[in-house]
C-alpha cells in the first residue's frame, strides 16, 4: 500500500486525528496527493513538526510550500505557522493535549546529516531536545543547517506523543543513507537513532512506492 492510501485509511479510522508535517521538499510530492483527497478534513488537525524562522512568504519556509498545496484544495486556513509565539505555554499545551486526546501520525524526513525535524547532533540544544526526561516542548534552536538559520522545532518528547511516524525516503539515495545510518549505530553522529531506539516499534518506512513497518524493511535487506 502507497503512503496516500495508508493516511487516507488512518485518517477515515479515526473520529478525529492529528497529522505533524514534515518540511523539506521530499513529502511534496506526497502532499500534493494526499490533499486532493475527498475525505472528511474537519476532523483532520494539522501541525508543523519544525520551521525554520524565515518570512512565511521565504522559498525556505516550510508553511509557505505546504500551505500553498493547502490552497490549492479549498483546504486554507488548516495549518498555522510554526514560530516563536508557538513556544508559549498556552499553545504548547493546546498541542499537546491534543495529541494526548487523539491519535496522532507524525510523517518525517531524513536530512543528508541524519537530522529529523529540526534536531541536529552539532545544535546547542540537542541535548535538551532529545532528553525525555524533559516535557513535551517546542524550542528555538541556534542556526543551523542549511539553510543556516534558527529553527523552531518540536522536541523527542513531544514527538513521542505520537501512535505512528511514517519515514519518507522516497529516492534510493536516501533509502541508501538510511541503511548505513542503522549500520552504524553511532547514536551521537546521526540524530534520528534516537528516535528509531525509542519508537521502532511504531515506525513505517515509505521508499516512494511502498508502505513497510521498519521491522519488515529491515527483514528485506
Amino acid at each position: 500500500m502507497n503512503l496516500v492510501r495508508q493516511t487516507v485509511k488512518d485518517i477515515n479510522n479515526s473520529k478525529k486525528i492529528n497529522l505533524i508535517l514534515t518540511g523539506g521538499t521530499s513529502p511534496l510530492k506526497f502532499y500534493n496527493q494526499l490533499f486532493k483527497q475527498k475525505i472528511d478534513w474537519n476532523k483532520v488537525n494539522l501541525f508543523l513538526k519544525d520551521e525554520r524562522l524565515v518570512n512565511i512568504y521565504n522559498k525556505d519556509s516550510n508553511y509557505k510550500n505546504i500551505n500553498s498545496i493547502l490552497k490549492k484544495n479549498n483546504l486554507l486556513n488548516k495549518l498555522k505557522p510554526l514560530n516563536k509565539k508557538s513556544t508559549k505555554n498556552k499553545n504548547i499545551k493546546f498541542i499537546t493535549n491534543s495529541f494526548k486526546k487523539y491519535k496522532t501520525v507524525c510523517f518525517l524526513g531524513l536530512g543528508d546529516d541524519g537530522h529529523f525535524a529540526s534536531i541536529f547532533n552539532y545544535s546547542k540544544k540537542y541535548k535538551s531536545l532529545i532528553n525525555l526526561r524533559k516535557k513535551p516542548n517546542i524550542l528555538i534552536t541556534d542556526k543551523v543547517g542549511k539553510p543556516f538559520v534558527k529553527r523552531a522545532t518540536m522536541n523527542l518528547s513531544m514527538l513521542n506523543c505520537s501512535s505512528k511516524f511514517y519515514l519518507i525516503l522516497n529516492n534510493k539515495n536516501k533509502v541508501n543513507l538510511f541503511k548505513k545510518i542503522l549500520d552504524s549505530k553511532n547514536i551521537k553522529m546521526y540524530s534520528i537513532l534516537n528516535l528509531i531506539n525509542l519508537a521502532k516499534n511504531r515506525i513505517s518506512i515509505f521508499d516512494g512506492l511502498n508502505v513497510r513497518k521498519l521491522k519488515v524493511f529491515l527483514n528485506k535487506r
